[in-house]
């Protein structure tokens, strides 16, 4: 039967199963262009109709000259691509270099190249993270991220092994950093100015997420000295009223330096700020600085890397969303990381979209193998692309989707003054070829009439609770 015209049914306080054929195709409707700014409200992404939104993506970020990708490197096929997987979030970076490559003047063009990156994905109906990226800080290091103007230290080569050593090993880093926290000749007041622009370029956009101030800042050269207090905390709080001051809706994502975010103990201040959101990065250490993946290592540290960070969300009463996490093709390590979000009820964009000839990147790190042509997906693609619920009307409970089977399952305490339906994306393609079963106990469910792939919850009147569970047709896979 086709799923797109089957009625509504009432389950109140009873399972019922049914198994329906999975149609090919499927209308853009709900999918395309239809976005609700998002605030966040007790730890959670608020859309306007009151429900808790969950984001799956990927980043898009290009950090050589001109520091964007062009339109045959990122263009609508990548848009419409990344909308038939389920995403529905985008972490697009932008350079400093690029914005601002003479100090004092934003180049226009590059703005206009931005923004109209950000309208491609909003119209498909997905959400554009706008975020700095920085690595090493400049290319005189290796990385990127500042612009030439704003660096007073001598040049110094990557470190040969791995880059990502090359912070503890090479201190014009950590110097040219210090530069920065000090507002050495302005420059930490020109970047403030920079985010004040792009709040001004982007404050009322619905489909603005929010803005992502710095990717991993790195606050010292002397490893065991946790310097937050001195360095970034001073910094969100002025970039933070900035940015606010224009732009007073959308979120504004912190991070904790770098040296937290791999064990050192934060001496972060509470920022006191509301609409706030973490922006926090998973990885196995073995994968970052040895590239080998031991998997009991690997993990041994998920759990532990989840709980710091949402011990982190928690201190400052902020929303959080793993911004990073993959960056290899080792299976095993993305399917637990994303089953792991999974249980924490906490979105992600996956590193990377594309590589892009990444100064710190490796060949194993992209979705699509290809910057150019026809779109060609690596074996992690199936392990992404999951059932999830993207719009959950209450407060979740519990979530989890096993790649292998297809099975998902879904629990949340409904809310009645929430109207819109739960929405649960299904991959129809990748998991449900042959069709799908659905159980829900505390209300009813029926596919979406914009998008077959969108499979829409309603609880029962007087609900304490709605669970759903889903599961591929017998023989289907």
């Amino acid at each position: 039967m086709n799923i797109a015209t089957r009625p509504r049914r009432s389950i109140a306080a009873c399972a019922l199963l049914l198994v329906v054929a999975a149609c090919g195709g499927g209308g853009e409707g709900g999918s395309s262009g239809s976005t609700s700014p998002l605030r966040v409200r007790e730890g959670w992404f608020i859309d306007g109709a009151g429900r808790v939104v969950l984001l799956h993506g990927a980043n898009v970020i290009d950090k050589r000259p001109p520091y964007l990708p062009s339109e045959e490197e990122f263009g609508a096929a990548d848009a419409d691509a990344m909308r038939d997987l389920g995403f529905n979030v985008v972490r697009l970076g932008f350079i400093w270099a690029g914005l601002e490559p003479e100090r004092g003047a934003l180049d226009r063009d590059y703005l206009a190249r931005l923004t109209a990156l950000v309208k491609l994905l909003t119209s498909r109906g997905i959400y554009v993270l706008v975020e700095s990226h920085q690595d090493l800080w400049n290319e005189r290091f290796g990385g990127e991220g500042a612009p030439d103007w704003a660096v007073f230290q001598p040049a110094k080569e990557p470190f040969a092994f791995n880059w990502g050593l090359s912070y503890f090993v090479n201190p014009p880093i950590g110097n040219a950093f210090e530069d920065f926290w000090n507002d050495r000749e302005g420059t930490q007041t020109r970047y403030v100015e920079a985010w004040r622009e792009l709040a001004r370029t982007f404050a009322g956009d619905p489909g603005v997420l929010g803005y992502d101030v710095m990717n991993e800042p790195w606050t010292t050269a002397t490893w065991f000295v946790p310097q937050e207090s001195t360095t970034t905390e001073p910094f969100y709080r002025r970039v933070i009223p900035a940015i606010r001051e224009i732009d007073p809706d959308h979120t504004v994502f912190w991070a904790l330096a770098l040296p937290g975010v791999v064990g050192i103990e934060s001496d972060l201040g509470v920022l006191g700020y509301d609409n706030l959101s973490l922006s926090f990065h998973v990885y196995c250490a073995t994968s970052i600085f040895l590239r080998v993946y031991l998997d009991g290592v690997c993990e041994s540290a998920t759990g532990p890397s989840f709980d710091k960070s949402r011990a982190a969300r928690d201190r400052q009463g902020s929303g959080w969303l793993l911004t990073e996490f993959g960056a290899s093709d080792f299976l095993p390590d993305i399917a637990r990381h994303a089953a792991v979000a999974d249980q924490n009820l906490v979105g992600w964009t996956h590193w990377a979209w594309k590589l892009y000839d990444d100064p710190t990147g490796d060949v194993d790190e992209a979705i699509v193998a290809n910057d150019t042509g026809p779109i060609a997906f690596k074996s992690k693609m199936p392990l992404l692309a999951r059932t999830y619920a993207r719009a959950i009307a209450g407060t979740p409970a519990a979530m989890s989707f096993d790649p292998e089977s297809g099975a998902f399952e879904l629990g949340y305490a409904p809310d009645p003054s929430v109207s819109a339906p739960t929405e649960i994306w299904l991959p129809l393609a990748q998991h449900y070829p042959g069709g799908y079963a659905v159980s829900v106990s505390g209300g009813s469910w029926a596919p979406s009439r914009r998008d077959e792939r969108v499979l829409e919850v309603s609880a029962a009147t007087g609900a304490s609770e709605v669970n759903v569970t889903i599961r591929a047709a017998s023989g289907s896979r």
